[in-house]
């Protein structure tokens, strides 16, 4: 019984270190690598996982696998892994970055499924398991948020040596060795927070940083604040004196400006393109998304706006321009600036004001660049985005973008004309409400190019007073209804073309997003490359394993043990990203998402495998079948939950979300221990770290083949897909012998 709880306790803090390695790693890619590594790191932890499980199969059938040994070289991995990335200088190939960080998940994985060999009750061990986990991930996120990314690495450096004393606890001079290590960070706690902070080495020569490679700034930062949702730098230009560089991950970029309260001495504004909106309709209200150092704030100010609602949904930025006053002049608490740190459109959506204009300019994802923009949902420049924008205009309002090239320019463009087609606006019409204009820049071809949307349509004499405006501040019309009319939208408005004459003739992907399809930044026709390369190599990978396996198995229900674990990794990874990506709008922003849908699902399996290890407690026959029920259910109450305003605290949205997602989560937890549960019935004990191997694979394909789903077909059907994924597992069950 003492065995079995020691084991339990290293199982708890691998899955407990495990977690929060893989949120730490993915924070510090977001900020170094190219924006997609981000995302890889979590597929490939995952195959990491795998990877550890199939070597523990091999060593241990070999008998050369030692408790001890592994649990040793996963605490020098862990903390060897994450000081050699921060700070080495940029190892010149993100490849190797990936391949650095996945060791601590091949170890880690190597550990987890050699305690769930020598454990008697699978489901007691995945309880356990998962109990580690969720808490692993609400502490990263919870230090993060209020200490920081560097003071919780350290933190989490103390977690990983506990795991020295356990395997080690009859040995006392470990014992005092590891004491030893812990009491020495925590009494150099404030050292070795200066030492990885000050030589963030790979930050400063990763040639992915836009400091680095799009701008000439000073050397040294003027403000920096790294939280759980992304990492903020101020720094200021070297030949530009009145501006200074806000970056969001080293790649999102705003800048702030000089103020001292003159708004005299900031005419030269107004040559900004980003300016003209606030010169069309004359707004006395507008809001603001996204306005980051605070540049489209002093636009509305020196236009005249009187009543300025600024929604930003990075705290950090708004804090850097308060903490630099004497430069921002304060710009966020100015008497006639309401400033709300959330998501724009949900700040909009339960809004009861009406205003002028709402002004998106510039804005990226809102999660800075953590994820790569082209496979992250975004939620503000979508068709439904687009009805809740209009919905809060006053009779003669206005929506504005900027933009930064010519594709989501078009993407907006193909977006706007569909929601207002769907909105029975016939294409005769469609064009009279959509102005477009930019400014020519020498070697920049469209660049920053700005769209005013008026529902209610430009009269002519708007049009005209528009078309002397452009005049005035040098700008060129791309579409000025009845002056400069663009030759797609010309022939809509004659009835010669449709919308999808006006997508097919751009040689990028620019078709109208929903809230279904919400990957606005997605210009790539096709599937992406880098979500075809990892899928590719997965089944590859599963392939050579199969027969690897099949080779020197002589089970005969091999071929369906082994699919059977490889599409519940599949089928578990579909639901749960795809329950990430829709709830990310109801929780307004993906790490809140992220968090409370992981947890969630990992609190109700870790319930269902506590329950489900007493046996007079419960006994569920065939789960499968209760989870394909339940699955639709949730899928049908989440599409309504989506759009329900009648709780607006961000708090009680993820209670909310909570409690509807722990049963789904408590009927997906049952299905792999139960499978773990037969071989070791069958006395298979030996397969199963092989299957755990199995199952990680099934995990990273599924994830990338979500992807992919979602890209080309939306989040219902690629739900779906995880649904039948499960209802294959159910049928192949019936057919074991």
């Amino acid at each position: 019984m003492k065995r079995s709880k020691s084991l339990l306790a290293i199982l708890f803090l691998v899955s407990l270190t495990l977690f929060s390695y893989e949120l730490l790693v993915s924070r510090i890619f977001s900020v170094i690598l190219p924006n997609h590594f981000a995302y890889l790191v979590i597929s490939f932890s995952i195959l990491g996982l795998g990877f550890g499980g199939i070597l523990s199969y091999f060593l241990s059938k070999n008998n050369k696998y030692s408790l001890k040994h592994f649990s040793w070289i996963y605490i020098l991995s862990y903390v060897g892994v994450i000081s050699v990335i921060i700070l080495a200088p940029y190892l010149g190939n993100p490849v190797f970055y990936i391949l650095l960080a996945i060791i601590p998940f091949i170890i880690g994985g190597a550990i987890i499924s050699y305690l769930f060999k020598l454990q008697d009750d699978p489901h007691q061990s995945y309880f356990v398991d998962l109990l580690g986990g969720v808490l692993g991930l609400i502490l990263a996120v919870l230090l993060m948020k209020f200490l920081g990314l560097i003071q919780t690495i350290i933190v989490s450096f103390i977690l990983v040596v506990l795991l020295m004393m356990l395997p080690f606890k009859e040995n006392k001079l470990i014992l005092v060795f590891s004491s030893v290590i812990i009491i020495f960070i925590v009494f150099n706690f404030g050292q070795l927070t200066s030492l990885y902070e000050n030589n963030f080495n790979s930050f400063k020569t990763s040639p992915h940083i836009g400091f680095n490679s799009s701008f000439d700034v000073k050397e040294r930062s003027l403000f920096t604040r790294w939280d759980e949702f992304s990492r903020t730098d101020v720094y200021p230009l070297k030949e530009d004196t009145n501006r200074l560089l806000v970056g969001m991950d080293g790649a999102s970029f705003s800048f702030m400006i000089g103020f001292d309260g003159d708004y005299s001495k900031l005419d030269y504004l107004k040559e900004d393109i980003g300016y003209f909106p606030m010169e069309v309709g004359k707004p006395q209200k507008i809001a603001l998304i996204g306005p980051g150092g605070g540049e489209e704030i002093l636009y509305a100010l020196i236009a005249g706006v009187g009543e300025i609602t600024a929604i930003e949904i990075n705290e950090s930025t708004v804090l850097a321009t308060e903490e630099l006053k004497e430069f921002s002049g304060d710009i966020y608490n100015h008497p006639q600036v309401k400033t709300i740190i959330g998501d724009g459109r949900n700040v909009i959506r339960k809004s009861n004001n009406k205003f002028d204009q709402i002004y998106l300019s510039l804005v990226m994802t809102n999660i800075g660049s953590g994820i790569s923009n082209a496979l992250a949902e975004n939620y503000i420049y979508t068709k439904e985005a687009l009805g809740d924008y209009f919905s809060k205009l006053t009779l003669e309002g206005i929506v504005s973008f900027r933009f930064h090239s010519q594709y989501d320019m078009l993407k907006m463009l193909s977006t706007v004309i569909e929601y207002s087609y769907e909105t029975k606006i016939p294409y005769s019409k469609i064009s009279d409400t959509i102005i477009i204009g930019f400014k020519p820049m020498k070697n920049h071809g469209l660049k920053y190019p700005v769209m005013l949307v008026k529902p209610s349509g430009f009269s002519k004499k708007e049009v005209k007073d528009i078309y002397k405006s452009m005049v005035v501040y040098d700008l060129q019309p791309l579409h000025l209804p009845g002056i400069f009319e663009d030759d797609s939208l010309k022939k809509m408005k004659e009835g010669k073309w449709t919308l999808d004459d006006l997508t097919n003739q751009i040689p990028a992907n620019i078709e109208a997003t929903s809230d279904n399809q919400p990957f606005f930044y997605n210009f790539e026709q096709g599937i992406p490359s880098t979500l075809l390369l990892i899928l590719t190599g997965g089944l590859v990978l599963l392939l050579v394993l199969f027969n690897l396996g099949a080779f020197k198995s002589e089970e005969d229900n091999f071929v369906e043990l082994i699919s059977i674990f490889a599409l519940l990794g599949m089928a578990f990874i579909i639901v749960e990203i795809t329950l990430i990506q829709k709830l990310t709008l109801y929780l307004e922003h993906p790490i809140n998402s992220f968090v409370t849908v992981i947890a969630s699902l990992l609190v109700g399996a870790g319930i269902a495998n506590l329950l489900y290890s007493k046996k007079e407690m419960l006994k569920i026959k065939n789960p499968i079948y209760y989870l394909i029920g339940v699955s639709i259910v949730e899928l049908l109450l989440i599409n309504k939950l989506l759009y329900w305003t009648g709780i607006e605290t961000i708090g009680l949205k993820i209670i909310v979300v909570i409690i509807l997602l722990l049963p789904l989560g408590f009927l997906m937890g049952l299905p792999f221990p139960t499978m773990l549960d037969k071989l070791k019935n069958q006395e298979l004990n030996s397969l199963i770290p092989y299957m755990w191997g199995i199952n990680g694979v099934g995990i990273v394909i599924g994830s990338v083949f979500s992807l992919i789903l979602s890209m080309k077909f939306g989040f219902n059907l690629t739900f779906g897909m995880g649904v039948i994924f499960y209802a294959l597992v159910a049928w192949l069950i019936v057919r074991l012998k």
